[in-house]
């Protein structure tokens, strides 16, 4: 039987990871620096490599082969998202044909963009005009122009990689994840800046899902308080009670 975790990582007193509806099969996984009661939630403690929190989580995010290895298929979700979908069912139909799933960023409502330059040159902009840059802005430009004078052609598509859905154990999946880590480690710890460049640099294929991630059938993005993932939590239950899994 196909192993499957549901996984997140918080450090730094971050509170995140909000109760998660449990599903037969699945097992629902948190990684932190410090030991924290929750619901659903199996708590794993790691000692902190990085002085950087965010950067150690997207250490567990990225090398789900090292945190995981026990698991066939792992599915990532930032924090602030609830998983409203059946999960095996959703891994049976998004990685039937590909050993990675991704969101694609072109498919989202509020800000469709399929090109990683132009999600460094939007960056760039909110940072200029808001005074606060999402990481440091010579880092990425720097990053981005290695990008171009390696060929890197635009408009090759843009992930929304707050889930992400693998068989991390296989060759080719861990080849393009260690590459894509290595670009967070020295790079910019904005990772959507560089998975698409790992995944063309390794050759990888994965499957882009045209749902918009912020509400569609199997999850649903919401605050970072427990307010606001009260509704989501009560449709998903009455739909597992009605016997419907899918939106239409």
């Amino acid at each position: 039987m196909e192993r499957i975790a549901v996984y997140t990582a918080v450090f730094g007193g971050y509170e995140g990871s909000i109760r998660q509806p449990a599903q037969p099969g699945v097992d629902y996984i948190r990684f932190s620096d410090r030991p924290v009661r929750a619901r659903t939630w199996q708590t794993r403690v790691v000692e902190r490599g990085l002085e950087d929190p965010v950067r150690e989580a997207r250490r567990c995010k990225v090398l789900a082969h090292e945190y995981l290895p026990d698991y066939d298929t792992s599915i990532w979700i930032d924090a602030n998202y609830l998983v409203t979908g059946d999960v095996p069912a959703l891994v049976a139909e998004r990685l039937a044909g590909a050993d990675v799933a991704v969101f694609d960023h072109a498919a989202t409502l509020s800000d469709p963009r399929d090109c990683v330059y132009e999600e460094y040159a939007s960056m760039m902009e909110s940072g200029a005009r808001t005074g606060r840059f999402k990481d440091d802005p010579q880092l990425m430009t720097r990053q981005i122009e290695r990008y171009r004078g390696e060929g890197y052609p635009p408009h090759n598509g843009l992930v929304f990689d707050a889930v992400l859905l693998r068989r991390h154990n296989e060759p080719g999946v861990v080849r393009t994840m260690e590459r894509w880590w290595c670009e967070i480690e020295s790079g910019s710890r904005r990772d959507q800046l560089s998975f698409d460049y790992s995944a063309w640099k390794e050759g990888l294929a994965f499957e882009r899902i045209a749902e918009d991630l912020r509400s569609c059938r199997w999850f649903q993005m919401i605050a970072h308080h427990r307010r606001s993932y009260a509704l989501p939590l009560l449709r998903y239950r009455l739909r597992r009670m009605l016997g419907v899994t899918k939106r239409r």
